[in-house]
């Protein structure tokens, strides 16, 4: 969902900008991912598990999400998801966690909502190797494993601690994308971690992130995904290949982002 500058402007000086928010409980998912990586799948790699998270607010977006690949027994089989209150949960597994209040755009429980991904994180890497995250924003075109483990990406897929959405263009990385094309004039943004969609093969980033959390969530303040930003230059890092794709190229940026086959996709956010 894009924003204007307004109400971005309106987020972080609103009323409800300073407000204190509770970390939201985060119930263990280890057993949940530990069932899912022994689950044999001829699409999704040994070690891998799919993660993602939704609540009442998020889960009218489910259908849309994996319709595309619904249909891939070997790939649901491999997804879980923290459920926060009564939602469905006919897209993979669910670890259910109690009713969030729901969340807009730094309002109401969003800051908490975006933290409680990391002790999500840091539980499955108890049972699985590498970890796929999408956001409930996300639309899953097609398997993301043909893509994430096909020649040049391997290797950054299964060694960079972390993979990321990257909010820059991405034709830097991509230039000869037969998917994407791209304008002169791209300005580069200052934190270009997206944490919409990730792979993250070290656990010891993830807890270093979650250790640096402020010691009060307000909706106001830095997001855990600035909190990714700084720490991830620690590491090896890398976007993920341009088939990912944000909307944010094709909008408010100068040389705007032109996709050229839409069937080439494997995500869209």
């Amino acid at each position: 969902m894009s924003l204007t500058l307004a109400s971005l402007v309106a987020a972080r000086t609103g009323p409800w900008a300073a407000k204190a928010r509770k970390p939201i409980e985060v119930p263990n998912c280890t057993t949940a991912v530990a069932a899912a990586v022994a689950r044999p799948s001829a699409c999704v790699p040994d070690g891998w598990v799919v993660l993602s998270m939704t609540n009442t607010h998020h889960a009218p977006l489910q259908r849309l999400q994996y319709e595309r690949v619904a249909h891939l027994g070997c790939f649901m089989t491999r997804v879980v998801s923290l459920c926060y209150g009564s939602v469905p949960d006919a897209f993979g597994a669910c670890v259910y966690g109690p009713h969030v209040i729901a969340s807009d755009y730094r309002r109401s429980q969003d800051v908490s909502l975006n933290w409680a991904k990391w002790p999500f994180f840091l539980d499955a890497f108890r049972a699985a190797r590498h970890l796929l995250w999408i956001e409930a924003d996300v639309l899953i075109m097609s398997n993301p494993f043909e893509v994430l483990l096909d020649g040049g990406e391997r290797e950054k897929t299964l060694g960079d601690a972390i993979r990321y959405q990257g909010e820059r263009a991405p034709c830097d990385a991509y230039p000869s994308s037969p998917v994407v094309q791209c304008g002169a004039g791209w300005v580069q943004h200052e934190e270009p971690l997206n944490c919409g969609q990730l792979v993250i093969n070290s656990p010891h980033l993830a807890q270093t992130i979650y250790d640096a959390r402020p010691d009060n969530f307000t909706n106001g303040a830095f997001s855990q995904q600035h909190y990714a930003n700084v720490h991830k230059v620690k590491y090896a890092h890398s976007p993920l290949p341009v088939e990912f794709y944000s909307y944010h190229w094709s909008i408010g940026r100068a040389g705007r982002a032109r996709i050229r086959d839409p069937c080439g996709l494997v995500t869209y956010q």
